[in-house]
């Protein structure tokens, strides 16, 4: 099977008997359709979820989604075309690279009994991690690809709107704006239209008929007086006079009225008065001449005239205020539409301008919010960077904790925290660096296993210690009530320490401070980490692995040291007498367990600056620096003797040493002096065993260090 290098995987369906979309169809369109619009609750274990699209020449899918819910896959149940306990039946093999799956495991999908719901079984998921895969047609195949899906995250979602981004939000008010304005913009010219045209009639029509309106009566009314003026004249030539101004009265009046009859707007009630202001006018007329040349009683023709111009003056005014309440009108609607108008242009404006001032704000929020979070970034990055390259130049421990109470005072220097790490058995917290106050926090925890944030692996926030979800150790303390932020060390994949930091109550350490805390913790732990891995494997190399002594080349790199410093020392070079016979007797665990005996004993009776190694085999040699060849017999010699004690537990047979002790010389090589106290070793073989035999020339006698012991040809072999 191929591996997609994004993550997917292929189901091959061709040549599968078992699965067949017909058949399941059949089974599940009763229930698929009762089902169809029930809403089904999620499942509280966090799942996977599959989307069919349908698969060619079989028709669509039997159902749009799968549910792949985690459970126990049998071992039976890792093959085509085997069956679950649940009667699954198994059509194919998923192997994916999702980083959640390993290349050697698989999943297993099924078409079951469970009516339109396709099982799957997927044992290998990681809870919470949530992947789903989405299988899309590809010939006789299916391609599944894997994201991240969560029922309760599915629901959420669902129910809580989505946040826009700023650039979205940006963009949304701009073209609320904008809608607006255009609104403004096309809506203006058009409720203006009909004010429009109504002050075009006016400017048109109304006004000018009502000048001619104003015209006409200013001559008539001024023809009116001539004609009185006129009968009452009683000059000839001054009457013919006035009757000459009459008709130029008359003339002129009657081109205003026509003129009006003309521009007339033939306004509500106006034909009414017109006709009735047309009939005043001829019998004002026919009035006038018969006043002019009277043929009955003046008098009389006198008061007819005046009553037919007071009925045309009246007829005329209520024409001129009917034109004059219409222009007042136009002109009051006119100033109401463009009032409107301008309003409308005002809020538009108000409204344009507050978006853009909000978009602007939302801009420049979202820009410093950028801004901080670049320049937080870049100072953790520096931070980080520095740490690190501080810590890397650490080469103890010691060194790593004091760079960790640096980095700590760096970033709050006010911050009071301390760190907490387990001893080697993990059973004990002890205090190794303090911040701010004298004595640090003093968190009462005692081991790993009482600490929550070391149990959950994950940083502690404890907003205040009265509250009732608090860690217990804050309750109850000297200080008082206090928050918290507790962040896990681990070391060497193992949670061992752990960063404890207070601040006032109801005012924990700031998001920033807890994220540079876990920064110096988990970087501090991978130092850390490494430190004690070379110290282990150094060890490893350093030191016989059965024993714990040192080894061969430990011992001479040892002994360089001391002969480059001009250093004396004694060698004693000891051997377990009988050890082949005791191997082949007892076996060789038994072999081993007095190898450890003897390392222990050994280890227990030199001092600390001694150098004891494993020289191969059953074979030790101690190198005794700044020590007399008298007071290395008495050392090797108690080793000798607290052996015998050690064996009266009866966990080993019991067994001896021999020794062969020589001292070293600034002439000889290491070599050289180990092979005089082979030597001397050898003698001690051939005398009996157990015992300290000096090398030749040291002294006179074999046991003795005040004696010496000679080497004589034809020794036996030592065992």
């Amino acid at each position: 099977m191929a591996y997609e290098p994004r993550g997917d995987a292929r189901l091959d369906l061709r040549g599968d008997p078992r699965f067949d979309y017909d058949l399941v169809k059949k089974r599940q369109q009763a229930r698929f359709d009762a089902e169809k619009e029930a809403p089904r609750a999620p499942s509280p274990a966090t799942g996977v979820e599959l989307g069919v699209e349908g698969v060619p020449d079989r028709g669509p899918a039997c159902e749009p989604v799968v549910r792949m819910e985690p459970r126990p896959l049998p071992k039976r149940a890792t093959s085509r075309g085997a069956q679950c306990p649940s009667g699954t039946v198994i059509f194919s093999v998923i192997s994916t690279t999702s980083p959640v799956m390993s290349t050697r495991r698989c999943a297993v999908l099924g078409a079951g009994r469970r009516g339109s719901r396709i099982r799957a079984h997927v044992p290998l998921i990681e809870a919470g991690s949530g992947e789903r895969p989405r299988m899309h047609a590809f010939g006789s195949s299916m391609r599944a690809r894997w994201s991240t899906w969560s029922p309760r995250a599915r629901a959420q979602s669902r129910s809580a709107p989505e946040r826009l981004a700023p650039h979205r939000q940006v963009q949304l008010l701009w073209l609320i704006t904008l809608l607006l304005v255009v609104a403004a913009v096309v809506t203006g010219p058009l409720a203006l239209g009909t004010t429009e045209a109504n002050i075009k009639t006016a400017t048109s029509r109304l006004v000018p008929a009502s000048a001619q309106l104003e015209n006409a009566a200013r001559n008539y009314t001024a023809g009116s007086a001539g004609l009185l003026a006129a009968i009452q004249m009683t000059d000839q030539t001054a009457r013919a006079g006035a009757i000459n101004q009459l008709a130029s009265y008359d003339t002129a009046a009657n081109a205003a009225w026509n003129s009006y009859t003309r521009l007339a707007a033939n306004l509500p009630g106006e034909v009414k008065l017109r006709q009735q202001a047309e009939a005043d006018s001829q019998q004002l007329s026919t009035a006038g001449l018969a006043a002019l040349y009277p043929t009955s009683n003046s008098s009389t023709v006198v008061a007819t005239f005046t009553a037919a111009a007071a009925r045309q003056q009246q007829a005329l005014g209520e024409l001129q205020r009917l034109y004059e309440s219409r222009i007042n009108q136009v002109v009051t609607n006119a100033n109401q539409s463009f009032g409107a108008h301008r309003r409308d242009l005002l809020i538009v404006a108000i409204v344009a301008l507050i978006l853009t001032m909000i978009s602007f704000s939302i801009v420049t929020s979202s820009i410093r919010r950028r801004y901080r979070i670049q320049v937080d970034e870049g100072r953790r990055n520096d931070f980080e960077s520095g740490l690190q390259r501080a810590l890397e130049m650490a080469r103890t421990e010691q060194d790593c904790y004091a760079l960790m109470q640096r980095a700590v005072e760096g970033i709050s220097p006010a911050l009071c925290s301390e760190f907490l790490v387990a001893d080697s058995s993990r059973a004990h917290f002890h205090q190794v660096i303090t911040t701010g106050i004298e004595g640090g926090p003093g968190c009462p925890v005692m081991a790993p296993d009482d600490c929550p944030a070391t149990t959950r692996g994950q940083t502690e926030k404890w907003p205040s210690s009265t509250a009732i979800d608090t860690c217990p150790h804050l309750r109850d303390r000297d200080t008082g009530s206090c928050s918290a932020v507790c962040v896990p060390v681990s070391i060497a994949g193992k949670t061992v320490g752990v960063v404890h930091a207070i601040g006032p109550d109801h005012d924990p350490p700031h998001s920033s401070t807890s994220a540079d805390l876990e920064l110096i913790a988990r970087k501090a732990g991978e130092r850390i980490g490494i430190l004690r891995a070379f110290s282990r494997t150094e060890a490893q190399a350093r030191t016989d692995p059965l024993t714990g002594l040192l080894n061969r080349r430990s011992l001479e790199a040892a002994v360089l040291d001391l002969t480059a410093d001009a250093r004396p020392y004694a060698v004693a070079y000891g051997d377990l007498d009988h050890f082949k016979l005791l191997n082949d007797i007892h076996g060789h665990d038994t072999g081993d367990r007095a190898l450890r005996l003897f390392a222990r004993v050994l280890r227990d009776e030199v001092r600390p600056n001694d150098i004891a190694a494993r020289y191969g085999g059953e074979e030790f040699v101690v190198v005794l620096p700044d020590c007399t060849i008298a007071d290395a017999y008495t050392v090797v010699d108690r080793v000798r003797t607290r052996l015998a004690d050690a064996q009266r537990g009866g966990s080993v047979p019991s067994f001896t040493v021999s020794f062969g002790l020589a001292p070293g010389e600034a002439d000889l090589a290491f070599g050289e002096i180990v092979e005089q106290a082979d030597g001397a070793l050898l003698r001690a073989k051939s005398e009996g065993r157990d015992r300290v035999v000096l090398a030749a020339g040291t002294g006179d006698g074999a046991s003795d260090p005040d004696t010496v012991s000679t080497l004589e040809p034809g020794l036996p072999s030592r065992s």
